[in-house]
């Protein structure tokens, strides 16, 4: 499957193929059979880099960078909004919370990182500065409420590591330490998820990782072998799948976006 993003609403997989599309795919989560497309009424030139959907408004949110940097509300199946976040990147990402709200990534590893917590209809609620060392920021996913897992490390200087931070972006556990393959060491964890028992999934960029930690982040196991680029990752909880989103250089040195699908074992 070729996608830049993916999100799972009900029962169903919403794929955004690449950037610049004005186009959703829609398959059936269980099957992957095609359930057809929906158009994303925006008129600008389109440079979308992540994707959220949220069951209990029935919503999808995109975030896009460029020159009009904005989050889209796609409410099913006729409302559509956006509003403007001046500092989203293409390093921003995206997930919503057991509180309702849309968090957002936002900055890059130049200017320093932010969390913002917003409504759904656009409020912004809460503005987290993370401190200095977290500028080196990869993901966030919501762990259990008012405290959220994230992966952080890029440069040989940084550390690699997944940390529990709360709400206030305080680091209360984590995993990993200088960079590197060595036991429980890391080489740019990329993404993490977290599944409905709290286990967390991360994805290396360096090693072709995908390591698997307890809730107290302590080290289970990782799976080798595969070969990621600019790695994101998704779960679908109820049918206890992953989805890793990675870059390849096609023809032309064209960016091709491929989606990876594992199933959890039990």
């Amino acid at each position: 499957m070729n996608a830049v993003a993916v999100s799972l609403l009900n029962n169903e997989l919403f794929v955004l193929p690449t950037p610049n599309s004005r186009q959703l795919e829609v398959y059936d989560a269980m099957d992957y059979s095609s359930r057809g497309t929906i158009s994303i009424p925006v008129n600008f030139q389109c440079d979308f880099i992540d994707m959220a959907a949220y069951c209990f408004y029935h919503c999808l949110y995109i975030a896009h960078a460029g020159s009009d940097p904005c989050i889209v509300r796609l409410q099913l199946p006729s409302k559509q909004s956006k509003w403007s976040v001046s500092d989203i990147s293409s390093e921003t990402t995206l997930t919503v919370t057991s509180s309702h709200h849309l968090l957002v990534v936002c900055g890059n590893i130049v200017t320093s990182k932010s969390l913002k917590l917003f409504s759904t209809d656009g409020v912004l609620h809460k503005t987290v500065k993370l401190q200095p060392d977290l500028a080196n920021l990869n993901s966030i996913a919501e762990s259990t409420p008012g405290h959220y897992v994230i992966t952080r490390g890029r440069r040989s200087n940084d550390l690699h590591q997944v940390c529990m931070i709360n709400s206030e972006g305080e680091v209360l556990q984590t995993c990993g330490g200088f960079q590197g393959s060595y036991h429980t060491l890391m080489n740019t964890p990329k993404d993490a998820v977290v599944d409905k028992e709290g286990f967390v999934y991360v994805v290396e960029e360096k090693c072709n990782r995908l390591i698997v930690l307890t809730p107290q982040l302590d080290y289970i196991h990782c799976i080798s072998s595969y070969s990621y680029s600019s790695p994101r990752l998704k779960i679908d909880n109820e049918r206890r799948r992953l989805f890793i989103r990675y870059q390849q250089v096609g023809r032309n040195y064209r960016t091709i976006y491929t989606v990876l699908i594992l199933e959890i074992a039990v």
